[in-house]
């Protein structure tokens, strides 16, 4: 399954025939077997990105990485969730000073990057629902993040909002 851009850049970059996709419309919904889904765009440095909702038996899922831009649009569907999976990608202060060269730290905070551990907490801070059960942290750098930092400045997001109860997990 992916969007007409991204089915033919996948195609084109692996020698496939880009009939093998299933496509879909952004914004639109369609079904996955049991799943009612239905992708959005996010901002990052590829062709069409997008995230997802996936809905079935009265829950929703977001995923939600490679995100270069906490963007409301995003937001207002990470509000839907009752699980939801969230990039936080990087720690600022270890991307600064990771020896990475200068034009990778900037692709990767820049606007069509990566979300950082506070981006990702902006996101929650704004957009977390009563709804919200569970919340996976995702697509962790292992040179630019620590987990302690990711789980400690999402908890802190939690105490912040009143939400305590929201069950926290990093992805491996």
């Amino acid at each position: 399954y992916a969007n007409v851009m991204t089915a033919e850049a996948v195609a084109h970059e692996c020698g496939i025939d880009d009939s093998a996709f299933v496509c879909f419309e952004n914004g639109q919904e369609f079904e996955v077997g049991a799943f009612t889904a239905s992708a959005f765009s996010v901002p990052h440095d590829t062709s069409d990105p997008v995230g997802y909702l996936l809905k079935a038996d009265g829950e929703t899922y977001f995923h939600g990485t490679d995100i270069g831009t906490p963007l409301d649009s995003i937001g207002l569907k990470l509000a839907e969730a009752t699980i939801a999976t969230l990039e936080s990608n990087h720690d600022p202060v270890m991307l600064r000073t990771s020896g990475r060269p200068p034009y990778l730290i900037q692709r990767i905070a820049g606007p069509r990057g990566h979300l950082s551990n506070d981006q990702a907490c902006e996101l929650v801070r704004k957009f977390a629902s009563p709804r919200l059960k569970k919340l996976y942290l995702a697509h962790l750098s292992h040179q630019c993040n620590a987990v302690h930092l990711a789980i400690e400045a999402m908890k802190e997001t939690f105490k912040e909002i009143g939400r305590t109860d929201i069950e926290l997990e990093v992805a491996g």
